[in-house]
């Protein structure tokens, strides 16, 4: 009779635990749908923070890609560009491991400064270039030469790696 009684109280806590799953269930929402093969992440500055998101896009990206994702702007709400207000991409081009990008004067001359803002500015382009197949290093140019900094603060004098820092280990 012992044994008839423990089956019948573990059958019960059973049925409890189906019970409380299904509605459970019906109250939760997922958090990852399906992937659409390999992931990659754009970097724009946070809104709420100085720090960098990376905006999560899906497949295998040329370089052409990214400069495009990156000129273009966020698509999610609370992210902002990371580069200045008509700045454009003058050309782009893969050197071994090295990608070399060359912008218009207004990535200097409409910078806001600071260097919170510099290194968002930065970052935001080198770990979103890096992204591009064998690509290890950014080097950025202004209107055709290399620059010194961009805003006082961070040497862009030579080729930069990647920096995931003000992305927070969270976002990475």
């Amino acid at each position: 009779m012992g044994r008839e009684r423990l089956i019948a109280v573990l059958l019960g806590m059973v049925m409890i635990a189906l019970g409380v799953r299904i509605l459970v269930r019906d109250d939760t929402m997922a958090v990852v749908g399906s992937l659409q093969g390999p992931a990659f992440g754009v970097y724009f500055a946070s809104s709420a923070d100085v720090q960098l998101e990376p905006e999560i896009h899906f497949g295998q990206p040329t370089l052409e890609e990214l400069l495009t994702l990156l000129a273009a702007g966020p698509q999610t709400p609370g992210l902002l560009q990371v580069l200045p207000e008509g700045t454009k991409i003058l050309g782009a081009r893969q050197m071994g491991a090295v990608v070399h990008v060359n912008f218009s004067r207004e990535l200097l001359s409409a910078h806001p400064g600071g260097s919170s803002g510099e290194l968002v500015t930065v970052y935001g382009i080198v770990n979103t270039l890096v992204n591009a197949h064998g690509a290890e290093k950014v080097q950025i140019w202004v209107e055709g030469r290399r620059v010194e900094t961009i805003a006082g603060h961070v040497s862009t004098l030579e080729p930069l790696s990647p920096d995931y820092a003000l992305a927070g280990a969270s976002l990475i």
